[in-house]
């Protein structure tokens, strides 16, 4: 199973109307509950790879994230960042 655009269900979750924290926080609980289907499909590192598309949309255009909920976003980006990066799960 190959995904050419790692980000479009972030982008159908926004075009609805989902806030930017809350996909990102969905996405980091699903990593932080060790969800291996995409380790079984043959990707595992899928779900970083859409993390980096949350951040990289972020950094391009910060507007995506309402002001009263930017500086939330960004340390939960931080959070999610050493959570993942530096103290992953070992399974």
């Amino acid at each position: 199973m190959q995904w050419t655009n790692k980000g479009w269900v972030v982008a159908v979750f926004k075009d609805v109307g989902v806030s930017m924290l809350n996909i990102l926080e969905a996405y980091f609980e699903i990593i932080q509950d060790g969800d291996d289907f995409w380790a079984q499909n043959g990707q595992p590192l899928h779900l970083i790879d859409v993390l980096k598309v949350i951040f990289e949309t972020f950094l391009e255009r910060p507007n995506v994230v309402v002001p009263n909920e930017r500086r939330l976003f960004v340390d939960k980006c931080l959070q999610v960042f050493i959570a993942t990066i530096f103290f992953p799960k070992i399974r």
